[in-house]
C-alpha cells in the first residue's frame, strides 16, 4: 500500500500486441490505479476525453470525469453512484448523453487495486429497446381497441398478454390475468374442453372451437375462437395466441331468421313449408319402422264472421288462442303448423287413426267450451277437421290432399265435426 509522500504506483504496461488489440475495438478501455491515476487507455478514450497516449502529465480520472461531465451538462448524481461503488469495489453501471449518443459506463474492480472502465456506445441498442417499447405499446393499443378476446399464452399456459376486453367481460384485472395460468382463469363449465384443445394447440394444430360464453350472468352466451400455435425458425412451439369472438349477436341473428323462415309470425306454429318438411320427416320414419302416421287438417269454423264483426285485430286474437289450445291437447313430439289464414295442420307420428281421432276430438270438446274474450266480449268458434292416415308408398301430398278432402266434407256435413278419409 502506498504513502501520501511516496510515488503514485503505475499500471504495469501492456505488451505491444495487447495494445494494438484495445485499439481497435468499438468500445472504450482504461485502467486506474488505487489513486485513481490514469494507466492505459485505448484510442476510443483518447478521442472520448481528447487525451494524448500516453500523457504527459499524470491524469486524475475522476477529476478528468468531473470536468467533461460538466462539458455534457450531465448530473453529478452519478459521480455519487460511482465514487460509492469505487469506496466498496462493486460492480456499477451508468448511462450518460454525450453528442446525440448514449455511452454506457461499466464499472469493474481490480483483483490487485484500482478498476477498469469499459464504454460502450449503446445508442442503437437503446434506440432498439425504445422502438421495441413503441411497437409493444402500439401491439397494445391494437388489441387493447379490439373486440373480441385477444391473449398470447406460453408453452406452460400461461397469460404474456391479454387484452382489455378480457377486463371487462371477465371482471378480473389485467395484471392479475397475465402471468396467471389459463386453468386458473377459465370458467369450470369451459376448462375440461378447452384445456384438451390447448394441449392439442401445444402441438402445432390450430383449434378452432364454439362454444359457451364464460359464465350464464355474462351478455356473451355464444362465441367462436381459435387457438393459433406461434412456431420459432426450428418449427418448435413457442406460445398461442388466442381470438375469440363473442358470437351472441350473429347467434340470435341466424335464430330470428331460421324463426322467420320456418314460423308463422302471428301464432308462432310451423310455416306451410317447415310443415311439409316435417310431414316429409315423418313418412321415412313411418316407413322405415313400419309404424303408423296420422295426419289431420283443421279448419275454424266461419272465421271470416269474426273478422267481419269485430276487426281482424279479434280474429289474430283467435288465431293466436287457438294455437295455444291446440298445442296443449297434443305431444311435443307432434308437429303443428298454420298453413294458410285459418287452417291448420297436424301431424301425428307413431298414431293410429283411432289415437288420431280422439285427440282431434279432445281439440274439438275444449274449443266449444272456450271462450276467446276481445274487449269484453266473449267470441265463440268452432273447428271442423278431416283426418287422414298414411298408407305404404303414399307421397306426402297424397296424404295431405286426403285429410284436406276429408275436411271439405265434414264442413259440408255441418262443421264441427271430424271426418275419416276413406
Amino acid at each position: 500500500m502506498t504513502t501520501p509522500n511516496s510515488p503514485s504506483p503505475r499500471l504495469p504496461p501492456l505488451d505491444f500486441n495487447d495494445e494494438e488489440n484495445l485499439n481497435v475495438v468499438d468500445h472504450g478501455v482504461l485502467f486506474v490505479d488505487e489513486q485513481g491515476v490514469l494507466g492505459y487507455y485505448n484510442a476510443f478514450c483518447q478521442k472520448l476525453f481528447s487525451l494524448e497516449y500516453p500523457s504527459p502529465q499524470p491524469v486524475n480520472y475522476i477529476e478528468l470525469l468531473s470536468a467533461w461531465s460538466d462539458t455534457q451538462g450531465l448530473s453529478r448524481l452519478w459521480f455519487i453512484e460511482l465514487n460509492k461503488a469505487i469506496a466498496e469495489r462493486q460492480l456499477h453501471y451508468t448511462q450518460v448523453k454525450h453528442d446525440g449518443d448514449t455511452l454506457e459506463f461499466k464499472h469493474q474492480p481490480l483483483p490487485s487495486g484500482g478498476f477498469v472502465h469499459c464504454i460502450y456506445n449503446i445508442t442503437r441498442k437503446v434506440r432498439q429497446e425504445q422502438l421495441s417499447a413503441l411497437q409493444y405499446s402500439q401491439l397494445r393499443t391494437m388489441i387493447d381497441a379490439m373486440p373480441c378476446f385477444v391473449s398470447l399464452l406460453n408453452t406452460n399456459l400461461q397469460f404474456v398478454i391479454a387484452n382489455q376486453y378480457y377486463e371487462r367481460h371477465l371482471g378480473i384485472s389485467r395484471s392479475l390475468i397475465e402471468g396467471s395460468y389459463v386453468n386458473d382463469i377459465l370458467p369450470p363449465t369451459l376448462k375440461e374442453r378447452h384445456m384438451n384443445l390447448l394441449h392439442k394447440a401445444l402441438l402445432g394444430e390450430t383449434q378452432h372451437f364454439d362454444d359457451l360464453g364464460p359464465s350464464e350472468d355474462s351478455p356473451i352466451k355464444f362465441v367462436h375462437g381459435a387457438y393459433i400455435p406461434c412456431f420459432d425458425q426450428h418449427h418448435n412451439v413457442t406460445g398461442i395466441v388466442d381470438i375469440t369472438y363473442d358470437t351472441t349477436d350473429q347467434r340470435n341473428q341466424e335464430e330470428n331468421l331460421r324463426f322467420l323462415a320456418e314460423r308463422d309470425p302471428l301464432t308462432g306454429l310451423f310455416n306451410r313449408r317447415k310443415v311439409m318438411e316435417c310431414l316429409d320427416t315423418e313418412i321415412v320414419r313411418a316407413n322405415r319402422q313400419s309404424s303408423p302416421l296420422s295426419v289431420a287438417v283443421l279448419d275454424l269454423d266461419h272465421f271470416k264472421n269474426v273478422n267481419d264483426t269485430w276487426g281482424h285485430a279479434a280474429g289474430d286474437l283467435v288465431l293466436k288462442e287457438f294455437a295455444l289450445l291446440c298445442q296443449q291437447q297434443i305431444r311435443k313430439l307432434d308437429c303443428l303448423g298454420r298453413i294458410g289464414g285459418e287452417e291448420f295442420f297436424l301431424i301425428m307420428g307413431n298414431t293410429d287413426q283411432q289415437e288420431a281421432k280422439f285427440v282431434l276430438e279432445r281439440i274439438l270438446s275444449v274449443l266449444r267450451h272456450h271462450r276467446f274474450n276481445w274487449k269484453q266480449i266473449e267470441i265463440r268458434i268452432t273447428c271442423s277437421a278431416g283426418l287422414a292416415t298414411w298408407t305404404a308408398d303414399q307421397t306426402n301430398q297424397q296424404l295431405y290432399s286426403q285429410a284436406d278432402n276429408a275436411l271439405y266434407q265434414a264442413k259440408n256435413q255441418g262443421r264441427d265435426q271430424i271426418v275419416i278419409a276413406t
